[in-house]
């Protein structure tokens, strides 16, 4: 069974643009998923990728959001629709450490 992103006591809020960034968002999000430890929420923003993105966040259970290709908008987009009280900003071939992760928390 695949893991998916809790959001009970919703503190931290995730968003990840991408454009055609499958392979890295794959591991960037198995890397989020090994490394969370608290509820977080997941927002992938999508610019309008052709590759599978799209599929890759959503079989993660991250939310995934269409907004006009551009990384400004992109991230305006995702930080709108997210919910928790912290916003952290990834670009999908962000690779965070253990140390960032448990600072976040």
């Amino acid at each position: 069974m695949k893991k998916t992103f809790d959001q009970p006591s919703l503190q931290l809020s995730i968003v990840i643009p991408v454009l055609n960034d499958a392979e890295p968002l794959n591991r960037l999000l198995s890397t989020l998923h090994d490394l969370l430890t608290g509820p977080a929420e997941v927002l992938v923003v999508d610019g309008g990728s052709a590759d599978s993105s799209a599929l890759v966040a959503l079989e993660s259970g991250a939310r995934v959001l269409q907004a006009p290709r551009g990384r400004g908008r992109q991230l305006n987009s995702g930080c709108q629709a997210a919910r928790g009280q912290w916003l952290w900003l990834l670009h999908a071939d962000s690779l965070p450490s253990r140390a960032a992760v448990a600072t976040l928390e």
